[in-house]
Order: structure tokens, then C-alpha cells, then sequence
């Protein structure tokens, strides 16, 4: 009996010990290190460790709806009565819901406009051949402006412009190709080859 007490009081004690030490060890911990919690990272039990999203990273505040998508309030008519100092940003917003006989009804009563802005016939061809590029050619075909269809184009479709231009005449190859290298940087790099040699100056030109 006395050697089964020898053995079980240094037990008892060693385990009191233990006990103590691991009662001192929670105490301490910081409440934000709790179990089943990464210091660094979201709690264990979190479905798939996801973080939700704050104000701060969607930029939406609470209570606060996503803004619907503007739409012009502007006609024909008022962009018609605009100078160019003010009509870039209101037309842009126009051209977004236009259809292709507002294209051609806009155009036909800007193009004869006295000192015209090459931004603004930019910006209408851009916003045309993405419906209708052979239309959009159509309109201007023999006159100064043909080369703004034909560049603004090859914005759209590099491969397809590029083609027809070929087939059609050198000098709207220039156009193209410089139209490819302003908004297709990397479709030039890869497909230079296919840029006829005369044309080459305007498409790297056209990366600048």
C-alpha cells in the first residue's frame, strides 16, 4: 500500500502541474488567436475560408445601389447645335445607343462643317463600323474621309480589315494598318508578316 502512494503522489502532482501551466497558456492568449482561428487568416470553421467583400474593395457603400447605365438625353439636333469645344463627350455618350441611320444622318450634317475636328469623325467611325463596316465605307467611299472607315475598322476586326483593304487598294492598307497598330499592338507584333512591306512604316508608326 505505501509503495502504490509513493507512486501515485508524484503523479498527482505532476499532473497538477500540467493543469496549471495549460490553464496560465489560455489566459494568455490574445482573444483574437482562439482555437480554431489563424492568427493570419479567417476563422476554421468559415465556409471555403472566404472574405466577404467590404465597402471599401466594391467601392459601393452600405445601402447604397450600383448606378444604372447612363443614356443621352441629347438629339440630332442639339448635338448638331454644339461646338466642338463641348460635343465630344455628349456625342460618345450618344453614339453608344445610336443606330446606323443616326450614324449617316449625324454625319452627313457635320462632315461639311467648317474647320471640323478629326476627333469627332474618329469617334463616329469607331462607333459605326462596329455595327456596319462595309456601310459605314459606303457612306464616305471616294472622299477625303474614306480613310477614317477604314481605320477605325481595324479596331474592330485587324484580321478582316486588313483583308479587304488588300483586296480593295494599297492606299487603304495604310490606313489599316496604322489603325492595327494604335488599338492592336499585339496582333501586329505576331502577325507583321501579313502587313504588306509598304505598309509596315504606318502600322509601327501607329504604336507610338
Amino acid at each position: 500500500m505505501k509503495k502504490s502512494s509513493s507512486i501515485l503522489l508524484p503523479a498527482l502532482c505532476a499532473a497538477g502541474l500540467l493543469s496549471g501551466f495549460a490553464a496560465r497558456r489560455l489566459a494568455n492568449r490574445p482573444p483574437d488567436s482562439a482555437p480554431g482561428r489563424d492568427a493570419a487568416g479567417p476563422a476554421a470553421g468559415d465556409a471555403a475560408g472566404k472574405i466577404s467583400a467590404t465597402p471599401a474593395a466594391t467601392g459601393i457603400q452600405p445601402g447604397q445601389a450600383e448606378s444604372p447605365p447612363r443614356h443621352s438625353t441629347d438629339t440630332l439636333e442639339t448635338l448638331v447645335a454644339l461646338d466642338d469645344g463641348t460635343l465630344y463627350g455628349r456625342l460618345a455618350l450618344w453614339l453608344m445607343d445610336a443606330s446606323e441611320q443616326d450614324f449617316a444622318a449625324y454625319w452627313e450634317s457635320y462632315r461639311g462643317k467648317q474647320n471640323r475636328g478629326n476627333d469627332i469623325a474618329k469617334l463616329v467611325f469607331i462607333n459605326w463600323t462596329r455595327l456596319s463596316p462595309r456601310n459605314a465605307i459606303a457612306a464616305v467611299a471616294g472622299s477625303k474621309d474614306e480613310h477614317f472607315a477604314w481605320r477605325a475598322w481595324a479596331s474592330h476586326d485587324p484580321q478582316g480589315s486588313l483583308a479587304a483593304a488588300i483586296a480593295a487598294n494599297p492606299e487603304w492598307v495604310n490606313a489599316v494598318a496604322s489603325g492595327i497598330g494604335e488599338f492592336h499592338p499585339a496582333w501586329l507584333r505576331a502577325h507583321l508578316h501579313q502587313i504588306p512591306e509598304a505598309a509596315r512604316d504606318n502600322a509601327l508608326s501607329g504604336l507610338s
